[in-house]
């Protein structure tokens, strides 16, 4: 959903939409293109947190970056970015090719109405999504590939509310493991949001999805929250979300093991408060939902995360955080999976194109068997960016 803290991945067929209404508007518009190339090389005694010895590796990773951006006179924006990703390592892994393609489109039809879509396509090491997926803690090293697509309205009828219909599908495949099955989820929802003072906006959101796995019959799951965000001062916001999900009744085949579910009315909700610019960036969140899961059927996710970034002088920046992920499938057939992911990394800008950079993570995983497994990484990183107007 928009409303959550991660923005999602888009698919590629909405960056030919996006170029397509561009060159149909006859408002003057302003086009800013870049393109972005690093080369990284990182180490790790255990990059895919498999169980065993002698598991360490070197890697070296190469990655393009190319992306336009197009604002026009009323309003509207335009976003076509991707990504392609060579990565190798010295023993055992071999290397991987990743990338992803992203474009959103707003349309500003009037003061009243912004039309706005998204779409992306994603291939990504399951690995590299650990606090972010349900399912890439049971197994690190298969690959994800995903498509999502995303259409809404923003329709302001006065200056203090705001009501927003949405409709999304998403479809995710995995290579490279037997454990996980592909998933399709369809997802709409209506939000209202009102402006009560000039520092407060409350509403309430709901919605339904329906969702498909080989090891679930049909499944579907509604919501309903309340929403409040308000301005703290100081450059501080707090938001917050808390309501309930009702889950459809169905039979499951968790692992492969049949598993009747009875409907099931849940508590749900999130909570994020962050800090932004002049100053440090820092930010601390939390969530609680269910998502449909690779493994088969729902999942229970737990999420708690914090953020920080701090620029030192002109040129150096830090970056610092930390993420915990806990999915429990509903269920009894294998116990939860936890994840977690600490990363400290320090930029700095040399010259007008060139940034260089180092950092550290720390990654766990519980396995099935409830073995936790963790690693440590460390690498460097050299990027060359160049803007055309």
């Amino acid at each position: 959903m928009s409303w959550s803290f991660h923005d999602p991945r888009r698919c590629a067929f909405g960056g030919a939409a996006a170029i397509a209404l561009v060159l149909a508007s006859p408002i003057a518009a302003q086009t800013v293109s870049r393109l972005e190339t690093d080369m990284s090389v990182f180490a790790s005694h255990n990059p895919f947190l498999l169980p065993g010895r002698k598991r360490g590796a070197l890697g070296v990773e190469a990655s393009v970056r190319p992306s336009i951006a197009v604002r026009t006179a009323d309003g509207s924006r335009y976003d076509l970015d991707a990504v392609i990703t060579d990565r190798a390592y010295s023993r055992r892994y071999g290397n991987f090719v990743t990338g992803r393609v992203n474009a959103s489109g707003e349309v500003r039809r009037s003061e009243y109405l912004t039309i706005t879509a998204s779409a992306g396509v994603a291939r990504d090491l399951a690995v590299d999504l650990l606090t972010s997926s349900v399912e890439a803690a049971a197994d690190p090293g298969s690959i994800r590939m995903a498509y999502r697509g995303r259409l809404s309205a923003i329709i302001s009828p006065d200056a203090y509310t705001i009501i927003r219909p949405e409709i999304g599908y998403e479809r995710s495949g995995f290579t490279g493991t037997d454990l996980l099955d592909d998933t399709r989820a369809l997802d709409a929802g209506l939000a209202y949001v009102r402006r009560i003072d000039p520092v407060t906006r409350v509403g309430v959101r709901g919605g339904a999805t329906f969702s498909k796995t080989r090891r679930a019959s049909d499944l579907s799951t509604q919501r309903l929250y309340g929403t409040i965000e308000r301005q703290l001062g100081g450059g501080w916001t707090a938001t917050a979300e808390l309501g309930a999900e009702r889950s459809s009744s169905r039979t499951e085949a968790v692992l492969d093991a049949p598993v009747d579910q009875r409907a099931r009315t849940l508590l749900s909700g999130r909570a994020d408060l962050c800090r932004a610019l002049p100053g440090p960036v820092l930010c601390v969140r939390g969530s609680l939902n269910s998502e449909i899961s690779g493994l088969g059927g729902l999942q229970r996710r737990a999420v708690a995360g914090a953020s920080y970034r701090q620029r030192i002088g002109r040129r150096s920046v830090v970056d610092l955080s930390g993420e915990y992920q806990r999915a429990m499938i509903q269920g009894d057939i294998v116990p939860s999976f936890d994840a977690v992911r600490a990363t400290a990394r320090f930029e700095r800008t040399i010259g007008s194109t060139l940034t260089a950079s180092a950092q550290v993570q720390y990654l766990r995983r519980r396995l099935i068997g409830g073995e936790r497994i963790g690693a440590a990484f460390g690498g460097l990183q050299l990027t060359y960016a160049m803007d055309r107007r």
